[in-house]
């Protein structure tokens, strides 16, 4: 399924179809929730992209959706509600936005990795009990065109990385059986997984357990011409990236790490910087669903003390 991101400005209604298919054939439609009497507007996808538009969490899954945008400015607004983890890419990137039950994908066709991964990550959802599976990684259902496989990882001496760690997927067994799709995975050396990016990966789903709630986004950092490995030429990124919205006890903080795709030895602390530089490196907007005054905040500096690194 796919579904469209959000540019918010002004307080308006819009409508949009989540067909999966190059165009729409379906008539005009009334929304699937029972309280809205509006009708939806049937659009092509590549007319919803342009539109920037996103559905509401209720009718995602059905097949027409509505929702209602808000106003960045309004921090009386629930922010909740707002997709936080929803990162923007470059328009000159190729982007294909691919929604799951545990994770949000922008699947990049030319490198047959995803530009980023983003989800939210609860206390509920920290202490979920769903075991591993015994699975290969698998081709996403829900991506059109190329995707990379399973065994273009055998002996490229690059390991099948998860973007969004299999340990926050605990709380869903769909979710964690999605967290294998090959638009989660991305080259990562064994050093490198294993080791520092492993590292924030558990500090962070320990910060959710002990009752903070975090919207994270994670990616790969590609070089103009990356190295590529298997039989569909996967490109290998030089670093990642991860950055991180936290609420705690209703303050927001941001954090950014930038690592090397190698063996990072010292701190956590030594990868640590700010959103907003992040964003310099990647040129992905991140959190920009937050109230402006907000994102501007949590981006700009992040508190060591408050991450506990």
């Amino acid at each position: 399924m796919f579904f469209l991101l959000p540019l918010i400005s002004a307080a308006q209604d819009f409508y949009i179809c989540t067909s999966s298919g190059s165009k729409c054939f379906h008539k005009t439609e009334r929304c699937a929730e029972s309280r809205c009497s509006r009708e939806i507007r049937c659009v092509t996808l590549s007319e919803a992209q342009q539109m920037h538009r996103t559905p509401c969490k209720k009718c995602l899954k059905g097949f027409f959706t509505h929702t209602n945008a808000v106003n960045k400015n309004d921090t009386t607004a629930s922010i909740d509600s707002f997709r936080i983890e929803i990162a923007q890419t470059p328009q000159d990137r190729h982007s294909q936005l691919v929604q799951h039950s545990g994770y949000t994908a922008s699947y990049n066709s030319t490198w047959l990795v995803s530009n980023w991964v983003a989800y939210e990550l609860t206390p509920q959802k920290a202490v979920g009990t769903v075991k591993r599976p015994k699975i290969p990684c698998s081709p996403d259902p829900d991506v059109t065109g190329k995707s990379s496989e399973h065994s273009d990882y055998k002996k490229s001496g690059y390991c099948r990385g998860h973007l969004a760690p299999a340990m926050d997927m605990k709380w869903s067994e769909a979710a964690m059986n999605e967290s294998y799709y090959m638009t989660n995975i991305c080259p990562q050396t064994e050093s490198l997984n294993n080791g520092k990016w492993k590292k924030i990966e558990e500090h962070l789903h320990g910060m959710a357990v002990g009752g903070c709630t975090l919207y994270i986004c994670s990616g790969p950092i590609m070089p103009k011409t990356p190295q590529r490995i298997g039989q569909n030429k996967v490109s290998v990124p030089t670093h990642y990236f991860k950055v991180v919205c936290m609420k705690k006890k209703d303050q927001w903080y941001g954090i950014g790490f930038v690592l090397p795709n190698m063996n990072c030895k010292g701190s956590m602390y030594e990868y640590a910087m700010s959103i907003d530089d992040v964003e310099k490196i990647t040129e992905i907007d991140f959190f920009y669903n937050l109230p402006d005054v907000i994102e501007k905040e949590i981006e700009s500096n992040f508190k060591r003390k408050i991450w506990g690194i």
